[in-house]
């Protein structure tokens, strides 16, 4: 629903770490699912599919791409579009041998797609390799996990904004940089 007439940066050129981040595991999840299909694992693949599309694009990276997709800035919204068409489109692509019908239905209702996904290209992977940026953002969501579960622990509430003080040293402060804007849009601080 929000990239019915939403402007897409289809290029995704003014990435951010989690962009860069989805994208990666985007990557690594198209080499493992086409190698499982070439080897005929279909439960492997949608296994691995279904994992990757509820635990880092739904639980983690859509939930950090809603303050973009909300906000004011324009050039972060069609950015954070363009990642999620991308992400979505290439996720329908992977799982479509497996779920042909249900994959066909949603890729043909959204934007700037082929007619059908039949005759779509099948994703390649080697596109996107941000190794970097990837265990930067991993250092932030242990550290969201983590302050998730004291949270829980003290029963504070999930609405609750508390102030996080981070120390850090040497490598870590650019790492800590990229994590206050993550932590901002995660709601974990303010």
């Amino acid at each position: 629903m929000n990239l019915e007439g939403a402007k897409i940066d289809t290029e995704l050129k003014n990435l951010d770490i989690s962009d860069q981040w989805i994208l990666t595991k985007m990557d690594a999840l198209i080499e493992k699912v086409t190698d499982n299909l070439e080897k005929f694992e279909f439960g492997l693949a949608a296994g691995n599919a279904y994992e990757f599309a509820w635990s880092e694009f739904c639980d983690w990276y859509i939930e950090m791409a809603k303050p973009r997709l909300y906000g004011e800035n324009e050039a972060d919204k069609a950015t954070a579009n363009g990642v999620l068409l991308k992400v979505l489109t290439s996720i329908l692509k992977l799982l479509h041998p497996i779920m042909p019908f249900i994959t066909e239905e949603i890729y043909t209702s959204l934007p700037d797609c082929d007619k059908t996904i039949m005759t779509a290209e099948w994703p390649k992977h080697g596109l996107y390799r941000f190794e970097k940026e990837t265990q930067a953002m991993e250092s932030v969501m242990e550290l969201i996990r983590q302050i998730r579960n004291i949270r829980a622990e003290m029963n504070v509430g999930p609405g609750k904004k508390a102030k996080l003080l981070l120390k850090t040293t040497g490598d870590k402060k650019a790492s800590a940089k990229s994590m206050r804007s993550v932590s901002n849009q995660a709601g974990l601080c303010h």
